[in-house]
C-alpha cells in the first residue's frame, strides 16, 4: 500500500563443500520500535534545547525542526491560551499560504477544538468538511489537506496547541 516500514534481516548462510550455494532467513518488522526509537530521540532533543535555549523564538524554531525529522511539518504553528485575556495567541507560525494571525478571543476553530478536548486530533480534508457541516468547528484559515494538533500540556491543564498541517495532497 506504499506504506514504509523498518525490517530487520537475519540470514544465515548455508555453505556446501565450502562453498555458499544459498542463504536462508527471515525479515522482522521492527517498525513499531524503530518509531518508538525516533520518538524517543525526538523528545532528548526537545528537552536539551529546552536546557540550552534562552530565546523562546529559537526554541520554537528548533522544536519545528525536530518535528519535521518525524512527520511532514513544512506548516506548523503553537498556539498558547491566554487565560488572563482569555485569548488565543500564535506564538510560532509557520505557514504557506495564511499570514501571522493576531491573538483572538476563543472561536470555534480546530485549534480551539482541541484545546476544549484537551486530546490530539488528525483530520483529513473530508473530516474537516463533515466538523464544518455538524456546526462542530469553523473555517478559519486555507483549508488544510491534512490537520494535525497536539494539545500542549502541564500536568491535567491544557496550555495550547501544537498543530503540522499540510495543503499538497501527496504530502500527507
Amino acid at each position: 500500500d506504499g506504506q514504509v516500514v523498518w525490517l530487520r534481516d537475519i540470514v544465515k548462510v548455508i555453505v556446501e563443500n565450502g562453498q555458499a550455494v544459498k542463504l536462508r532467513g527471515i525479515m522482522v518488522d521492527i517498525t513499531q520500535k524503530k518509531q518508538a526509537d525516533l520518538l524517543r530521540t525526538s523528545l532528548y532533543q526537545i528537552a536539551a534545547k529546552e536546557s540550552t535555549t534562552d530565546n523562546i523564538r529559537d526554541f520554537y524554531a528548533a522544536i519545528h525542526a525536530i518535528i519535521s525529522d518525524l512527520i511532514p511539518a513544512k506548516n506548523l504553528y503553537i498556539a498558547i491560551y491566554d487565560s488572563s485575556a482569555d485569548e488565543l495567541r500564535f506564538d510560532y507560525w509557520v505557514d504557506e499560504f495564511d499570514p501571522h494571525p493576531q491573538p483572538r478571543k476563543l472561536g470555534r476553530g480546530l485549534t480551539e477544538y482541541v484545546l476544549r478536548s484537551g486530546k490530539p486530533l488528525l483530520v483529513s480534508s473530508g473530516e474537516f468538511e463533515e466538523l464544518v457541516r455538524k456546526g462542530e468547528i469553523e473555517l478559519i484559515g486555507t483549508p488544510p489537506i491534512d490537520w494535525l494538533g497536539v494539545p500542549l500540556k502541564a500536568a491535567d491543564k491544557v496550555l495550547g496547541v501544537i498543530v503540522a498541517q499540510s495543503y499538497t495532497e501527496s504530502v500527507r
